[in-house]
């Protein structure tokens, strides 16, 4: 059925091409070439507008699920210890993972680390959060939450992190 209705408006556009083109031969104003563009647009970009819509429209559905999973990030990321516990504890009482990571692929200790936020990382650690998960990038493991906090100069965290055995990348 589609393939027939595209059929038909490659028809109907063909004809108005040429009756674009006849139309100063026949010393017509070109008032009514802009009619024929109209019913073009019409046919085609309106539609292709349409789906694109739809297309947002889908990728917006998987991205308030993305950001519903990446919600405890934020949270890290603004420090908002008390909402952190909350989270946590909604986390173990239903039984969930707190296996996410953001589209680069930090964790939420790595986040921890990354904003100096030791309080956040505490409750992570005590919560059992992988202190030695590694961000990958394609096949190589780049950096443990260690070793962002490392590379960012936060001497507590790198205390903190390495009384529970947090490791640096290169030595797992």
């Amino acid at each position: 059925m589609k393939l027939i209705k595209n059929f038909f408006k490659i028809i109907i556009a063909i004809i108005l091409i040429s009756l674009i083109t006849a139309l100063p031969q026949l010393g017509i104003i070109s008032g009514v070439g802009f009619l024929v563009y109209k019913v073009l647009d019409i046919l085609f970009v309106k539609n292709k507008r349409k789906e694109a819509i739809e297309k947002n429209k889908k990728k917006n559905k998987r991205r308030t699920a993305i950001d519903k999973r990446d919600n405890i990030l934020n949270v890290i990321y603004n420090g908002n210890v008390k909402k952190l516990m909350d989270d946590l504890k909604m986390i173990k009482k239903h039984n969930l993972s707190l296996k996410v990571t953001d589209k680069e692929g930090y964790t939420p200790l790595m986040y921890a680390a990354l904003f100096n936020r030791t309080a956040c990382a505490r409750h992570l650690i005590e919560f059992g959060v992988d202190i030695n998960e590694t961000r990958s990038i394609g096949r190589t493991r780049e950096n443990t939450a260690l070793d962002i906090a490392i590379k960012n100069n936060n001497k507590h965290m790198v205390k903190r992190l390495r009384k529970h055995g947090g490791k640096r990348a290169r030595n797992l």
